[in-house]
């Protein structure tokens, strides 16, 4: 029954045991202590949070996906299963019947989405601006490494490169 109170049957000092769904939570003064602070921060939680939370029984559509490809982290090369939830990859995990990690990643590989989403990584490409060794870039324009192959000029040197 919920609620019942009765003496723990293993000790030998009387503890309020609440029964629900077969499990028992001894309430003791920690266990206690821990419930009122749960309680008092969610309380404390400000309007504008828990207006943004979904109401009881209410459904927030989102897209799911699954992909499969190769992990580039290390040289093995192993298989991969990317969980995607709105075209954003949210968890990596290996196929059962890849032969080469057969299920399984190692923890380059499980660490994929934190280089992915790191926000130091570098995300186009860079023409090094000053030393060698020196973290200084310039983004080339448009985004794009320009052809070598275009910036020679003169048309006989062109083709014999």
């Amino acid at each position: 029954m919920l609620g019942e109170r009765s003496f723990h049957p293993i000790s030998q000092s009387p503890h309020l045991l609440i029964c629900w769904r077969r499990k028992a939570l001894k309430v003791t003064r920690r266990n206690l202590l821990k419930m009122i602070m749960v309680a008092a921060s969610g309380a404390a939680l400000p309007d504008d949070l828990l207006r943004a939370l979904p109401k009881e029984g209410e459904w927030i559509p989102y897209e799911e996906y699954w992909s499969t490809g190769i992990c580039l982290q290390c040289p093995s090369g192993c298989g991969l299963r990317i969980r995607s939830v709105n075209h954003w990859p949210v968890k990596l995990e290996g196929i059962k019947d890849y032969p080469i990690n057969k299920g399984r990643l190692c923890p380059k590989g499980q660490s994929g989405l934190q280089v992915l989403y790191d926000p130091d990584r570098i995300r186009h490409p860079l023409k090094r601006k000053g030393k060698r060794g020196e973290e200084t870039g310039k983004r080339f324009p448009g985004g794009r490494h320009p052809d070598p192959r275009r910036q020679i000029k003169d048309p006989a040197a062109r083709e014999k490169t």
